[in-house]
């Protein structure tokens, strides 16, 4: 599990009585990635949903790869080292060599780097709704 850092606290107990009792502690705060890719996008130009981007929380750091496939294996799309906050108003439009994909379900790889350094791959499907 990742830990972004160490963190001392303190335990004041206090009985019924009024004795108290104080204690310290280390204890790991973990990191919440918070990491959202979306199943579903349609690239018509409405203005909604026209591009299938990944969105992260900001603890993510850099998008290090993101590529998508089509059914048959062949690459559609790719982006590297690209700033994660920046990539989310960007990101895949539908179109591959300047044609508009065909509606149908595409494969995505994303590897994203986060500021504690820790690198995580997420991988699925989306599908394209004109």
């Amino acid at each position: 599990t990742p830990i972004i850092r160490d963190d001392e606290i303190t335990l004041i107990a206090v009985d019924p009585y009024g004795c108290e009792l104080n204690t310290n502690r280390t204890m790991d705060v973990l990191m919440n990635y918070g990491v959202y890719i979306p199943n579903v996008f349609s690239p018509n130009g409405d203005g909604i949903n026209d591009k299938f981007t990944l969105y992260a929380n900001k603890k993510g750091e850099e998008l290090v790869l993101f590529q998508i496939y089509d059914r048959w294996g062949n690459m559609v799309y790719e982006a590297t080292h690209k700033d994660v906050q920046a990539f989310q108003s960007d990101g895949w439009d539908g179109f591959y060599k300047g044609k508009l994909m065909d509606n149908g379900v595409y494969v995505y790889q994303a590897i994203v780097k986060f500021i504690d350094g820790d690198v995580r791959e997420f991988s699925g499907d989306v599908t394209l709704v004109r």
